[in-house]
């Protein structure tokens, strides 16, 4: 891995942050694994698994996805040696992302649809889902793409239940209900989310989360706020039975912002404090530790601490320049309201004007709800001044922007606004319709029965979180008082004790003679099942000595032959040799071993090649570096791995050094989860440029490419500086094509530790 790479990470990922990440997600962890694995195919596979880790990490978008193109351009040019079409398919789809995540103005049909139609020829399913869940994700917000979104998202989902993968199953449908619930489509999105959180459909820690935390915001929006209280509750305490404190901000705010909107003041200082803390142990950018005081300062002044919101809103006048209009917004509101409430009205008008100035200057940037929060604060100063006129004309705008965002709280505020400006202008009528309709609205959000749930849902929560030692005092306290009502019963309770021991002990007794006689017949039978076992294991041995014994009559009778050949009938007689003598060093391995089923890769692979070099009598000319992992295969893949490095490493003791030179040949033998690979290399002249391993007429590249199918596997040449030729198969898997594998039949062992460790 590049160090620059590394000096990335470092700077811009806080370990807190890193820390809230599962061990496989986390991005050092990851980057650790990198370091230590050879540039193979697997190691493409890691690089994109940490470029996808970054998209979770809360860091600045700019040092985000810079990151992400550095992991990308090392992927691609790993990749362009191996040309894996699936890596090639992802490392695009991650790439898209990339870019309009630095430009959302692009095309994003113009730049996905070929991707994913790339995939859909080639039948990768699981990329192609992903390139038409991205697709839908970065849709403009407007009507007109919402049929378009919700397309892409159902073709997603049946690609995901087609490959199988039911978490992607679960995400998706999360997703389509998100997507409802933006269009104002709540019972839908509602019956969705519902159905993801049941036990029976086995979401996993993070679906679950998501889900609940899209239940919450939905039953917000709709003003059901006990059940927002209860989902926004749950998602805390999952977050807190993994100690993942990665989405801490989001849950805590949400859960503080329903019991501020309910008037529930103490409750909610302590959620907001609690987010706030949260954003400063991640070290967050600026603008996001101004956007979290807002709850705090808001819950202090409607407390009645006016001085400790100005001190906790001022900042330094050196970094007001340099916020975006959306962050200068928050501050100016932060100071409006502080100066407002310390009745300093001069300076409070002042950052209110300021802020109605930046809000006009600045529409594109700001949606409707945002606007409407903006005139209706300024409205409500005018009010509280004694203002009602110059009040009016921002209170209508706050309505005519807060029916465009439609939100059911903050509509009830603004009426009520409107109410008191017109009763204070003497418009007792029109005040009167206001009022009427704000009262509605507070009748459908406020109700006793939803209040006292409410209560018990807190209560609850509170109960579980904080008395867990009062409980134990509790348990401890009941069974000390158990005890001693059951004192006066202890005589009674021995005398009948001792009966029943005695009647336990004769059953015991009788129960033991009977177990014995069992335990001697099964013994008997344990004994004959041990000796037809031996006799099986020795008949299997003496097959393989008689198969070795007549493989090495055929090597005797070919030698014989041999020494009346000449050139290339002789040499034809001598390759032959060798591929029965990898043949009959397996059978010999296996009437020799203990374990009759499988052979030690690593005491093979060694013996075979010195077998090689003894043959072609080069030991002064070619040197073998020889790293063969414990791997144990039985006969069905040991034979097919053992002729492909016969041939290979005949090939180029053969052809690699013409010139009768120095070289060296390297044979690498290991194991990545499920598959094992075998790379045979040498520093030789290499396959001439017009090789082509399809077309090719070699009988030892064919019997190679054959034996390679034959056990399911892939076979790829490299002919830059030398020849590589590399072959992975998984020994647990079936095919089709070749020989059928039975995957019980089939062991190989993990590798120990400092040998290629993934």
């Amino acid at each position: 891995m590049k160090v620059k790479i590394i000096i990335f990470i470092l700077l811009i990922c806080p370990a807190s942050v890193l820390h809230a990440q599962s061990a496989e997600e986390n991005p050092r962890n990851l980057l650790a694994k990198l370091e230590k694995m050879p540039a193979d195919t697997a190691k493409i596979g890691a690089l994109l698994g940490l470029a996808e880790s970054f998209n979770d990490l809360p860091v600045q978008k700019d040092s985000r996805t810079n990151m992400i193109g550095l992991i990308l351009n090392e992927a691609r040019q790993l990749n362009h040696v191996f040309k894996i079409n699936k890596f090639q398919d992802r490392i695009d789809i991650l790439s898209v992302e990339r870019q309009l995540d630095k430009d959302p103005t692009l095309d994003v049909k113009k730049l996905l649809i070929p991707v994913i139609e790339r995939c859909h020829a080639a039948g990768d399913l699981n990329n192609e889902s992903r390139a038409l869940q991205t697709l839908a994700l970065y849709q403009p917000e407007n009507p007109g793409s919402n049929l378009f979104k919700l397309g892409c998202y159902r073709k997603a989902l049946s690609i995901a239940v087609q490959s199988g993968d039911l978490q992607s199953v679960i995400y998706i449908r999360g997703c389509i209900a998100r997507t409802y619930a933006e269009q104002g489509h709540f019972d839908l999105a509602e019956t969705e989310l519902l159905r993801l959180v049941r036990p029976e459909q086995k979401a996993s820690h993070t679906n679950l989360l998501f889900a609940n935390d899209l239940l919450c915001n939905l039953y917000i929006q709709k003003g059901q706020y006990q059940k927002a209280l209860a989902y926004g509750l749950q998602t805390v305490k999952m977050m807190q039975s993994r100690s993942d404190s990665l989405h801490a901000l989001g849950f805590y705010s949400r859960v503080a912002k329903i019991h501020r909107d309910l008037g529930n003041l103490s409750e909610s200082l302590e959620w907001y404090e609690k987010a706030y803390s949260a954003v400063l142990r991640t070290n967050e950018n600026f603008a996001l530790i101004i956007a979290v005081k807002t709850g705090v300062i808001d819950v202090l002044l409607a407390m009645g601490r006016p001085e400790e919101a100005l001190r906790l809103a001022v900042i330094d006048r050196k970094k007001i320049n340099s916020l975006s209009p959306t962050t200068k917004r928050i501050y100016l509101v932060q100071l409006s309201i502080c100066y407002d409430a310390l009745k300093m009205s001069a300076a409070a008008e002042k950052n209110y004007l300021d802020m109605i100035n930046l809000v006009a200057h600045n529409k594109d940037v700001f949606p409707d709800v945002v606007v409407a929060t903006c005139y209706h604060r300024i409205g409500n100063f005018y009010l509280s001044t004694g203002r009602p006129a110059a009040a009016k004309p921002y209170l209508l705008e706050a309505l005519e922007n807060g029916q465009a965002a439609g939100s059911m709280s903050d509509l009830k505020d603004i009426f009520l606004s409107l109410f008191r400006a017109d009763s204070a202008a003497g418009n007792y009528h029109q005040a009167m319709v206001y009022l009427q309709k704000s009262n509605k609205l507070k009748d459908s959000i406020f109700n006793t029965a939803k209040d006292k749930q409410l209560q018990e849902l807190q209560i609850k929560f509170d109960t579980e979180q904080k008395n867990k030692d009062i409980s134990v005092l509790q348990n401890a306290a009941i069974l000390q008082k158990a005890s001693l009502k059951n004192a006066e019963g202890t005589r009674n309770w021995i005398i009948a004790g001792s009966c029943l021991l005695l009647i336990i002990a004769g059953l015991l007794y009788r129960q033991a003679l009977t177990a014995r006689r069992s335990n001697q017949q099964i013994q008997k039978k344990n004994q004959t099942l041990q000796q037809f076992l031996k006799e099986k294991e020795w008949l299997l041995k003496e097959v393989h000595h008689r198969v070795k014994n007549n493989l090495h009559t055929l090597i005797c009778l070919l030698e014989s032959q041999a020494k009346y050949l000449k050139d290339d009938a002789l040499k034809a007689i001598e390759t032959s040799q060798n591929r029965i003598f990898a043949m009959s060093l397996i059978h010999q391995k296996l009437y020799r071993s203990d374990d009759i089923k499988t052979i030690n890769m690593a005491e093979y692979v060694p013996e075979l090649i010195f077998n090689l070099e003894r043959s072609f009598d080069i030991s002064d000319q070619i040197h073998f570096d020889t790293d063969i992992a414990p791997i144990f295969l039985n006969v069905s893949y040991a034979i097919p791995f053992g002729l492909i490095i016969n041939e290979a490493v005949t090939n180029a003791i053969k052809y690699a050094f013409p010139t009768k030179g120095f070289g060296t040949i390297s044979v690498m033998l290991y194991q990545y989860q499920t598959e094992v690979v075998l790379t045979i290399a040498d520093d030789g002249i290499g396959i001439p440029r017009s090789f082509n391993a399809k077309n090719s007429q070699s009988l030892g590249i064919e019997l190679m490419k054959g034996l390679c199918q034959d056990i399911g596997g892939e076979i790829c040449f490299d002919t830059n500086s030398g020849t590589r030729i590399m072959v992975s198969c998984d020994p647990g898997a079936s095919f089709e094509n070749g020989v059928p594998v039975n995957p019980e039949s089939t062991s190989f062992a993990p590798l120990q530790n400092g040998t290629y460790p993934y």
